[in-house]
């Protein structure tokens, strides 16, 4: 694990990577980067059709779930049913690009950003995808999940956190500075690195050494473990 070339893979559309040791660690991590101070009984807007995991990790992250309509022939959720689902407690939608599909998702993106809400983007199926006009699945995002587990695209175990706003970011450090953050697993870029295409030489900088790290450990732009 000499360069950055597995981080690269996640943050092609920007952002800085945070290996977790499962996609439902990533989930939590990010709604919890969604509350904010003074939150009782925040919501997510979560699509109807998906497994538990995004639900639990609401739940378990102390939020109300609340669930959009779905498109029957595709099962992914859509601007206007998000739209009637929103409250003044929202503060995160979720989209989920299940079975690898995508949306353009321009509109609902910009909708999330004028009410500050958190606008995740759920890649556990969806890896490599790519939206309607070109660029990588994750674009619109504040925050992108993937899963690395089995039945996914890249069955490696683990999962990842990728955060695209430099404010996330920040509030990630801060996060990261409480005392109860899982311990760091260092296993999950090494596999993820035995999936991927391996160019013929590599530059650039250099991943966190998991091994050498905290589980507090950061590194912009390139990848921390948890």
């Amino acid at each position: 694990m000499s360069s950055s070339a597995e981080a690269a893979f996640l943050a092609d559309h920007g952002g800085d990577v945070l290996f977790c040791g499962r996609g439902a660690t990533a989930l939590y991590l990010a709604f919890a980067l969604a509350r904010r101070s003074g939150d009782d009984a925040p919501e997510v807007v979560l699509p109807a059709a998906s497994c538990a995991t995004p639900a639990n990790a609401a739940c378990l992250a102390g939020y109300r779930p609340r669930f959009a309509d779905v498109d029957p022939l595709t099962g992914l959720t859509s601007l206007e049913a998000v739209r009637a689902r929103v409250t003044p407690a929202t503060r995160a939608v979720v989209f989920i690009h299940l079975f690898g599909q995508t949306a353009d998702l321009t509109a609902l993106a910009a909708f999330c950003r004028e009410r500050s809400i958190v606008f995740i983007e759920d890649l556990a199926q969806a890896q490599g995808a790519r939206l309607p006009d070109g660029r990588p699945a994750g674009a619109e995002s504040d925050l992108a999940v993937y899963s690395f587990n089995s039945t996914k695209i890249l069955d490696c175990g683990g999962g990842a956190l990728v955060i695209c706003k430099p404010e996330l970011t920040e509030a990630f450090r801060v996060l990261m500075a409480r005392p109860w953050p899982p311990q760091a697993d260092s296993g999950v870029a090494a596999q993820l690195a035995l999936s991927l295409p391996q160019p013929a030489s590599r530059s650039g900088g250099s991943l966190a050494r998991a091994a050498g790290n905290s589980s507090r450990a950061f590194v912009p732009a390139t990848a921390a473990f948890v």
